[in-house]
């Protein structure tokens, strides 16, 4: 599945809704501004159905992991083995990892042990397959190796005991995982649609920075709503908008205020005169 096949052609109805109803909250006020807009709705449309299909990949997964467990396992490994000849330790140690993996190796071993008895040795491509299953570098395949009889009965032995005694119960649990909805093993489709995921919200997030950026350093408008009066800066009160002077604001005289005066015995000679003259 490819994601050209994940995403939708068209998502043109939810963007256009999307478009009028996030537009105030960011009010792009230039072309740049707007264009950013757009990015961060188109952005989040499609970050929107990458989610939306995450989890039906995920659901899809929960239902093969009941109903065909061991047949998506055993393909794993059939697609493991295939690069056996060319990187046998790092292959082979791969497929010890898992039952099904251990169950490959397994069945190779007893058709190698079954041409031996049959035949009393192995061809050369067997004699090669064998080293394989061995995970044996090249530079080391000169050397005297155990008899093929004994060689394989070992092998088989030691992956049933392998089988039965640990990678038993670690697929059993695997399994009940994936049943629960645990990535236990990713889809392909699935690690490619988080991969789009990423990218998309990578870029949304550029374009809503980019945006708010732009916002902070835009310039005043033009013509300012005009301020009031006593919040005019001094150049401003120089003349008004008709290009006349500004007249100050007429001073009402008031009439001194005098504190109250002190009782008489606080008052000095002089200060008893005044208060008589002004009674």
């Amino acid at each position: 599945m490819t994601t050209s096949r994940l995403l939708p052609a068209d998502d043109t109805p939810e963007i256009a809704l999307r478009l009028e109803s996030w537009r105030p909250s960011y009010s792009p006020e230039t072309p740049e501004q707007d264009w950013l807009f757009n990015q961060v709705v188109v952005n989040s449309v499609r970050l929107d159905r990458c989610l939306h299909h995450e989890a039906a990949l995920r659901a899809n997964q929960q239902r093969r992991a009941m109903v065909s467990w061991d047949d998506d396992r055993r393909l794993d490994a059939e697609i493991l083995g295939a690069s056996l000849s060319r990187k046998p330790a790092v292959t082979l140690r791969k497929l010890r990892r898992t039952k099904q993996g251990c169950e490959w190796l397994l069945e190779r071993w007893l058709a190698l042990a079954a041409i031996f008895e049959s035949k009393g040795e192995w061809t050369e491509p067997q004699h090669a397959l064998a080293l394989d299953l061995l995970g044996t570098p090249p530079e080391f395949r000169d050397l005297p190796n155990h008899p093929p009889a004994e060689l394989a009965a070992r092998e088989i032995t030691r992956l049933e005991l392998q089988i039965a005694a640990s990678l038993e119960p670690l697929d059993a649990l695997d399994r009940q995982a994936a049943q629960q909805g645990l990535d236990i093993h990713p889809d392909p489709a699935l690690n490619q649609l988080r991969r789009l995921e990423a990218a998309t919200l990578k870029r949304m997030q550029w374009a809503s920075n980019r945006l708010k950026s732009l916002r902070k350093t835009s310039p005043l408008p033009d013509d300012p709503i005009p301020l009031p009066y006593h919040d005019f800066p001094p150049s401003r009160l120089a003349a008004s908008p008709l290009n006349e002077p500004l007249a100050p604001a007429p001073r009402t005289p008031t009439a001194p205020t005098l504190a109250p005066p002190r009782p008489n015995h606080q008052m000095n000679r002089r200060q008893r005169r005044a208060a008589s003259r002004h009674a």
